[in-house]
């Protein structure tokens, strides 16, 4: 179609991959869906995973729903980082209720390649990861399968460790840290002693999951 004739010759004419990668996003029509997390303060682990579900068709310009009801959040079409549920089948992605335990390729430490917890980017990256590296790169089945454990190895790990107060080293190193992403998302929460509405923690949030996309680009 003349569209896709005119985004191919837009991507073309792009000289990194991140401007291509946003081309690409802009051109996904609108999904119509919603996707839920917590209200308050926002931290890595949930902007980035907002920002990834983003990249994809199915969740394209979905409207970010910041809450803690439990009945404002049943009406989201995916939710993550709240509702303590961690069920793929019903899209709901929390890690943080009593016995979970799940890593990148294993459901128990020690069951796989990787051993540290998963949080909710993480179990986003899990379940749609090779698909959003797909959808950004263009890539093939087996670069995308290459790229998807180097990246989760190389970036997204750290965002699990840090999440979930795991240390860098016990003895050996557990996990790489090659991005302060989770301290710089701390610091665009309002300060102590600064009074800020809903709709501008929302709008704080939003620049937060862009800027925790630019780093994922960057970093893949």
């Amino acid at each position: 179609t003349n569209k896709q004739q005119a985004l191919h010759f837009k991507l073309s004419h792009m000289a990194t991959f991140p401007e291509r990668a946003a081309a690409r996003r802009a051109a996904l029509p609108p999904s119509g869906k919603t996707i839920g997390t917590h209200s308050g303060g926002f931290q890595a682990d949930e902007a980035l995973g907002c920002w990834m579900l983003r990249q994809l068709p199915t969740y394209a310009q979905a409207k970010i729903v910041r809450s803690r009801d439990k009945e404002v959040l049943d009406k989201c079409d995916i939710v993550i980082d709240v509702g303590d549920i961690y069920d793929p089948s019903k899209l709901r992605f929390d890690h943080h209720q009593r016995g979970f335990f799940e890593t990148l390729d294993g459901d128990k430490e020690g069951n796989g390649r990787w051993k540290t917890k998963l949080s909710a980017s993480g179990l986003i990256y899990k379940h749609f990861g090779r698909e959003i590296i797909a959808q950004l790169a263009e890539t093939s089945p087996e670069d995308t399968e290459l790229l998807w454990a180097e990246h989760y190895t190389q970036f997204m790990e750290g965002i699990d460790g840090k999440d979930n107060g795991i240390e860098m080293y016990e003895g050996a190193r557990r996990y790489r840290e090659s991005s302060d992403l989770s301290c710089r998302i701390g610091r665009m929460n309002p300060r102590w002693n600064e009074t800020v509405d809903d709709a501008e923690r929302d709008r704080r949030f939003e620049l937060a999951s862009e800027r925790c996309g630019a780093d994922f680009l960057e970093a893949l």
